[in-house]
């Protein structure tokens, strides 16, 4: 445009209107075509001033939407105006960005032009989209979280609540209040809530409390988790608040089927040991009663052969003063032998009601068969004696394993003793334990081998054959197989004392 096409003070004004930082073109009326452009529109459209002056917008291609243009032609024409209307444009380079565009119509040379003024809004428009999709995930998140977020203005007393603060809330959207805040949790933790937060506030102490809130909307009784951070320079309270209501009462549910489980799996580990035990029982039973049975059948026949000889000599030669007692002695201690031989024959183990068990009158009789068969290796003047008291036993126990450990403690006190030594079982109950003391007047333990007296190989009779492996053997069994005890008293007399304690079955039926 020439100098001469305006006057001074018009010339000034278009200036400064071409300073302006938005795009600014002026337009013939009549044609349509560019007359002139800032330097603004130059850099954000990407064309050069030869490319835009005398030619229109639509040669150039810069509308994007026909009716944009038509809309635009149609304001100016009727109102002579055009104010603040979004529209995309093409620029240069293909690329489509969005302007706010207010057009007037002036007056140039005594000819009618149109100025536009075009605010490039495309950067606030990408951001404005951002930001909502920023909080529709926002939202999302809160949604799936059951969480939310609130703000107290101590100067202002403006509550700000999320779109989740709400939702847990139960009150429509902008609508939380610090009365409403107030107003939802239960009564109970109103002080628990008022003393927290004052902490936060005057001494910094955290704000992380549980507790319960009523909904609002539907009147339901919720367990949230609320923390609060406090920003004392701007005097505004910060929350988050998260409904845990389904995550406390899955966990409450957790909770009970694994205690449910670990009971069940207890249960089912103690059956299998049961089974176990009952199994391994059960085996040592019936190698016992073929043993008792075979052993029975072979020491009656020598026996019977026996008694019979000595009935004959007693018969025959009984009037012979020396040969008749000679004959007697022998009868009789034959016929001790053959009546032990009975009375175990007759304990037959599989005999027992209960094969863990010895009814109530049978714990007396039992070891008193027991060592029975060992008293006989004792020295004269000697015993192996059963201290018992007059009441009825009537517990459970393993007792053979405690037949098995009783007896291999009497024959090693005996051995170890060359048969010089008196004996003494005596059995008591200890609460849910029984226990066996067996004790001895013999020449007692050798302090070098009392630590390692449970270790297989350890005796002081290897000359006399002996493999040190019985006290090995019996520890294991009460130990390991009945959970019980097997212990050397330490004491500084003579001999020695060995208490063997088992458990007493509690439910003796249960493997019936």
């Amino acid at each position: 445009m020439s100098d001469k096409a305006l006057n001074c003070r018009g010339r000034e004004a278009l200036e400064i209107l071409l300073l302006a930082p938005d795009m600014v073109a002026i337009f013939d009326q009549d044609s349509g075509a560019v007359v002139e452009v800032n330097d603004m529109f130059l850099s954000l459209s990407g064309y050069t001033r030869e490319d835009l002056i005398g030619r229109t917008m639509s040669e150039l291609n810069i509308w994007v939407d026909n009716q944009d243009r038509a809309a635009v032609k149609e304001a100016l024409g009727s109102r002579g105006y055009l104010y603040d209307k979004a529209l995309p444009l093409k620029m240069s380079n293909g690329e489509v960005r969005t302007f706010r565009l207010s057009v007037n119509v002036i007056s140039i040379e005594e000819r009618p032009h149109s100025i536009g003024f075009f605010h490039d809004i495309s950067d606030r428009i990408q951001a404005e989209g951002e930001l909502k999709k920023a909080r529709l995930l926002l939202e999302r998140a809160e949604e799936m979280a059951r969480i939310g977020s609130w703000e107290f203005n101590f100067i202002t007393g403006d509550v700000i609540g999320s779109p989740g603060a709400h939702k847990i809330y139960g009150v429509p959207q902008n609508t939380l209040s610090v009365e409403v805040a107030e107003s939802v949790p239960l009564p109970e933790y109103r002080p628990l809530l008022d003393q927290s937060r004052d902490d936060l506030i005057r001494e910094g102490k955290p704000y992380d409390l549980e507790f319960k809130i009523k909904r609002i909307s539907d009147g339901a009784i919720l367990d949230v988790h609320s923390k609060a951070v406090w920003d004392d320079k701007s005097k505004i309270l910060f929350g988050i608040i998260r409904d845990i209501t389904e995550e406390k009462r899955a966990r409450e549910i957790l909770e009970s089927l694994n205690t449910d489980l670990r009971r069940e799996v207890g249960v089912t580990m103690g059956q299998l040991e049961d089974a176990r035990r009952a199994q391994l029982r059960a085996e040592t039973v019936a190698r016992l009663n073929s043993l008792v049975a075979h052993l029975a059948h072979e020491i009656n026949t020598p026996l019977g052969i026996a008694l019979t000889a000595s009935s004959h000599i007693t018969e025959r030669w009984g009037g012979e003063e020396e040969l008749g007692s000679t004959a007697q002695l022998v009868e009789n201690s034959v016929r001790k032998i053959s009546n032990l031989v009975r009375q175990f024959k007759r304990l037959g183990l599989t005999s027992l009601p209960d094969q863990q068990s010895i009814g109530p009158q049978e714990l007396p009789g039992f070891l008193e068969l027991l060592v029975g068969s060992i008293d006989a290796a004792v020295n004269p003047g000697r015993s192996i004696s059963v201290v018992c008291d007059d009441e009825p036993w009537t517990d459970t126990f393993d007792f053979f394993s405690v037949a098995e450990a009783v007896s291999e403690l009497v024959k090693n006190a005996v051995i170890h003793n060359h048969g010089d030594v008196d004996v003494t079982i005596t059995p008591r109950r200890n609460g849910d334990w029984l226990e066996f003391i067996v004790s001895d007047n013999g020449l007692g333990i050798k302090e070098l081998i009392r630590e390692t007296l449970f270790e297989p190989f350890v005796t002081t009779a290897h000359s006399s054959g002996r493999p040190g492996l019985g006290l090995s053997v019996i520890h294991n069994l009460i130990v390991d197989r009945n959970d019980g005890n097997l212990l050397l008293v330490d004491n500084s007399g003579p001999g020695a004392e060995f208490i063997l304690r088992v458990p007493i079955i509690q439910n003796p039926g249960k493997n019936e």
